[in-house]
């Protein structure tokens, strides 16, 4: 099995796998380094498979996951980081207090 690999129910996509982020930085700078329009089509392409992602997902445990179940849920991450953009904003023009990639959340 290649290293980046998916889960094989989900091997069809595949050619959004640069979305397999393991950190939210590096999900929100591929954000924002795609134009609207890819953006659209990687959430247009895996958006409607998330509840099968998240059923398959909750028959590991999470400290436990393989490969190809993290790079799933890394790609799950990034759907919901570009969630906004695509169902709420749909243009970068909105109007943003803080730039995405210099704020960091306190944990």
């Amino acid at each position: 099995m290649a290293a980046q690999a998916l889960p094989a129910p989900f091997a069809d996509l595949a050619p959004h796998g640069a979305w397999a982020l393991e950190r939210e930085a590096e999900r929100t700078a591929k954000r924002e380094a795609s134009t609207v329009e890819d953006v659209r089509a990687f959430y247009d392409a895996v958006f409607p498979r998330m509840e099968a992602m998240v059923a398959h997902l909750e028959r590991f445990p999470l400290d436990a996951l393989r490969e190809p179940e993290r790079r799933l849920l890394w790609l799950a991450l990034s759907v919901v980081e570009v969630s906004n953009l695509t169902e709420r904003y749909r243009r970068r023009e909105a109007i943003r207090a803080v730039s995405p990639l210099t704020y960091r959340s306190v944990q």
